[in-house]
């Protein structure tokens, strides 16, 4: 029988006594296993983390005019030979810009022909705006329908380019100029607004889905955003296509400005600008000068040189193909078809000829800059 002492305490032969102890002591012992397997767990997962993260493939690289060098390569900015590139290709003094915006983005109203000089002339583009069945009906013909948006991005002061419909205009205009990607009928380009783009999405045949899928978002873009969807590998302002975002961005200060290698030819360089980086969005990767005096290739790096000698620094994997000759200059060219030659008589070179990096999703990619 159990005692109790006068300080409260139960004797040792207590057997209520001795349940009670053991029974704390395995409730004890069951948090402390409980607590132990959970922070086993936590490890556990701490470490599966770590590795997933160690083990993830980059995203796909943005491929942009103002090229950055791949692994291979063995340029690295600190290259004196990159310092007179990087000086020629710096930004024109000229009309003021808008530094940074907001980095959202406003898909613009379908083109309405705003005033412009005379000397910029240009055929719109070949499918009707926001024409589902032009799109759909072409979209058979191989990969040749191709969707487009004129986007530019909010807080831009757009007075100092003559509005944002002058920037659709000249998207509009580069689409659908014979001289441009057309390639003799071999491409079209059918550009929507908003609305017409969410109507194309839902078009009943399911060509439509695939369209806009694949629909190219041509955007105006403030420089300190364009660095943030292009990179800066070089100090210099560039455009780019990103393929995450399926946008070919411009770069507002260039679009303003212009670049050294185009003087007194805003114009021109525009075009160029809006033709190099759809020609990525294309597939097409970075030429060289085939032969000196003759106009450049549009898939040149013209924003930054219209010479080999300089294209050998800033991409070297390029001085080896059999065109290339080192002391080859260009005259700079807009248009990917300048002599506006039938398709039939000048077919496109492979894309496997234009040693195009835009092919491989790899961090290591040399910046396809203009």
């Amino acid at each position: 029988m159990s005692r109790k002492h006068s300080d409260g305490s139960h004797n040792a032969s207590d057997p209520s006594a001795a349940h009670s102890s053991a029974a704390q002591h395995a409730h004890r012992s069951g948090l402390w296993l409980v607590g132990g397997t959970l922070l086993a767990l936590l490890a556990i997962v701490i470490i599966i983390v770590g590795i997933v993260k160690a083990v993830k493939p980059s995203s796909p690289a943005t491929h942009n005019e103002a090229s950055s060098t791949s692994s291979s390569s063995s340029i690295h900015l600190s290259d004196p030979a990159l310092k007179p590139i990087v000086d020629e290709a710096a930004l024109p003094a000229g009309k003021p810009y808008t530094e940074q915006g907001t980095g959202t983005f406003t898909v613009q109203p379908l083109h309405t022909k705003p005033n412009l000089e005379s000397s910029m002339n240009a055929t719109p583009g070949l499918g009707n705006p926001n024409s589902i069945g032009d799109a759909v009906s072409a979209a058979p013909l191989g990969s040749g329908a191709i969707p487009s948006t004129s986007v530019v991005e909010d807080a831009i002061n757009a007075s100092t380019y003559g509005g944002n419909d002058v920037f659709t205009w000249w998207v509009h205009s580069a689409l659908g100029d014979p001289r441009g990607w057309t390639s003799g009928g071999k491409r079209s380009f059918h550009h929507f607004d908003k609305a017409g783009l969410q109507v194309l999405k839902k078009e009943t045949t399911g060509v439509g889905a695939e369209l806009y899928k694949n629909t190219i978002h041509f955007t105006l873009a403030t420089p300190l955003t364009t660095r943030k969807l292009c990179g800066y590998t070089l100090p210099v302002e560039t455009s780019c296509w990103s393929p995450q975002t399926r946008r070919v961005v411009i770069n507002l200060a260039r679009f303003v400005r212009g670049v050294a290698t185009y003087p007194h030819d805003v114009a021109g360089y525009r075009y160029y600008l809006i033709n190099h980086e759809l020609g990525h969005a294309l597939g097409f990767g970075h030429e060289v000068c085939t032969a000196s005096g003759s106009p450049a290739p549009i898939m040149m790096q013209q924003s930054l040189t219209l010479r080999n000698h300089d294209i050998a620094v800033l991409e070297p994997n390029l001085s080896t193909t059999t065109d290339f000759a080192i002391e080859n200059t260009c005259r700079p060219n807009p248009w990917p078809n300048p002599e506006n030659v039938a398709a039939s008589q000048r077919p496109e070179r492979p894309l496997s000829e234009t040693h195009s990096l835009l092919l491989h999703s790899h961090r290591d990619l040399f910046m396809l800059v203009v």
